[in-house]
């Protein structure tokens, strides 16, 4: 509740300073957006499981990417004619909409949340890093799975933001084509995740959540390498619908 608007807030105010070319200023916001993301989105992530039973998290899962795909889709191809019209206007946006599901948040969703065990008077922040400093060490040293499944994670998404993150820049030096149809191609790479992710986490249940992994980052990992050899639009737009079908699963 307090995370949400202030990355609203900080979102929007990106294009101002970009148009007032204050590159301090629009890198100070940027930073405090993704502080303000960073605020909220670690327990967004945990409320799902906190409120599903553990035998339907991989079906929940699946539905949360299939919900994450559709946000996606907007962006993308909704994104384009506001870019096109203003390049402001795809922040105020997704402003609006990060205001949106904060309001969805606060008016519909019921957590279950006791702390009748807790004492929040010895609460402190010397306690939290305490207590970060034990769950790292025993992340560290003790059952090595959830070592490894943490820097997977970790470094899958490093690798794919930032394909991601510069794939318009991409689209138009190397491609040479316009950075709107850039974010149209990552547009196909959505709506294929979002068309497999409820699917994917049924597979998950199936055939079990490891080799589901296993078998979507084989597939990211052929498009993105093959991806690099494609110059042609429709190319390109076909190996994102198939790598978009590996990042579901």
């Amino acid at each position: 509740m307090a995370g949400a608007p202030l990355a609203a807030l900080f979102l929007v105010m990106i294009p101002v300073f970009n148009n007032n070319a204050n590159l301090l200023l629009m890198m100070t916001v940027i930073i405090l957006m993704n502080l303000a993301m960073a605020f909220f989105r670690s327990p967004v992530i945990a409320l799902m499981p906190d409120i599903t039973p553990s035998r339907f998290r991989s079906q929940a899962n699946g539905i949360i990417n299939l919900m994450g795909g559709i946000g996606a889709l907007i962006v993308y191809f909704g994104g384009k004619p506001l870019y096109l019209s203003d390049k402001s206007y795809p922040f105020f946006a997704c402003g609006a909409l990060l205001l949106i599901s904060c309001a969805l948040v606060i008016v519909m969703i019921k957590e279950n949340y006791d702390n009748s065990g807790a004492d929040s008077s010895k609460f402190s922040f010397r306690t939290a890093f305490k207590e970060l400093a034990s769950n790292t060490k025993d992340v560290i040293s003790g059952e090595k799975s959830l070592f490894f499944i943490l820097l997977s994670v970790f470094l899958w998404f490093v690798g794919f933001n930032a394909i991601e993150t510069f794939f318009s820049s991409y689209a138009k030096y190397r491609l040479e084509i316009n950075e709107s149809d850039g974010a149209v191609i990552l547009g196909y790479f959505s709506l294929s995740f979002m068309l497999t992710a409820a699917i994917s986490g049924v597979i998950g249940s199936r055939i079990g959540r490891k080799r589901t992994i296993n078998l979507g980052l084989g597939i990211l990992i052929t498009v993105i390498f093959t991806s690099f050899f494609l110059k042609q639009y429709y190319q390109l737009a076909i190996a994102f619908i198939i790598g978009g079908i590996g990042w579901a699963l």
